[in-house]
């Protein structure tokens, strides 16, 4: 019989962290143990998660870092912890999710052996399937997709040793894409959704559509024009980044109000980004960091 271990990437979110523990624990098929990589959280709640889950059915593991390592750091570190377990599937995700009751068992249920990753439909709080994250129109209860994020994702940890950790230097956003580009070309696997898991994605307002200019932007484009260089390294990639840039500009421009008093520190966002993405300058920048949001 297939086991998973389920893991989840935190910062300081303790309470959607609490319920994205519990909506495992509440699983018609139970993970063998749930893995929280804490990216150094400033939250005194957090020194809590240990006790209140001391008795549970489920160990849950607390991986506490020394520094916040971002997402990108974070699910790098969450995948190296796995390769020591002996189940055979990694279910992994951020700390803002909740999951069905059924999520895991509609997944497990269509494990063929073959090299396939399936995920589940996420949705936000009004029940929309986010498109970002769940590419496809229905097409019954399987849907093949081009690519995934980390979100709801049963990993093989197999595969973690074909084709090896994600880029921890990404530090936020884009580790999922090209860490699925990985495991297209390296691996040979192939990603199926099945539309009758639902996983919601509980981030607020960032999830209904609203822009917001902050430090993670500089990220988005430096690590999608270096995944381009890397995996897409072409006309039509080199076309896809124009056209990234050319939005995030014409955006910039055309909304005026979202950025008053603050277009120098979104230019340089979009020119450092650019400018580090095809350098392959990547880590963490001091310019942009958590708690250096300017909206």
């Amino acid at each position: 019989m297939v086991s998973y271990v389920a893991g989840i990437v935190t910062y300081n979110r303790f309470d959607k962290l609490l319920s994205a523990i519990d909506s495992l624990l509440s699983q018609t098929v139970l993970p063998t143990s749930i893995i929280v990589v804490d990216n150094a959280s400033t939250d005194i709640k957090y020194k809590t998660l240990q006790e209140l889950f001391k008795f549970s059915s489920v160990p849950v593991l607390i991986k506490k870092q020394k520094n916040n390592l971002g997402g990108s750091g974070g699910f790098a570190q969450l995948f190296n912890e796995v390769q020591q377990f002996t189940d055979d599937f990694l279910l992994l995700s951020d700390d803002d999710v909740v999951y069905n009751h059924d999520y895991a068992e509609q997944l497990l249920k269509h494990i063929s052996g073959e090299k396939t990753i399936y995920v589940g439909r996420a949705v936000d709080i009004r029940g929309v399937t986010l498109a970002q994250h769940y590419p496809v129109k229905f097409q019954g209860e399987l849907s093949h997709i081009k690519t995934i994020t980390f979100l709801g994702v049963l990993l093989p940890i197999i595969a973690i040793k074909e084709v090896g950790l994600p880029i921890a230097d990404f530090f936020i956003w884009e580790d999922d894409r090209e860490y699925a580009q990985r495991l297209v070309k390296k691996g040979k696997y192939h990603f199926v959704g099945i539309n009758n898991a639902i996983v919601l994605h509980d981030s607020g307002p960032n999830n209904l559509g609203r822009l917001k200019s902050d430090w993670r932007t500089y990220y988005g484009i430096r690590n999608f024009i270096y995944r381009v260089s890397i995996h897409e390294n072409n006309i039509y990639g080199w076309t896809c980044v124009i056209w990234k840039l050319a939005k995030s500009v014409g955006i910039t421009i055309l909304m005026p109000n979202r950025y008053r008093g603050n277009f120098r520190y979104r230019f340089g966002q979009i020119f450092n980004g650019t400018v580090d993405g095809i350098n392959g300058n990547l880590g963490i920048n001091e310019k942009y960091f958590p708690g250096k949001r300017k909206l």
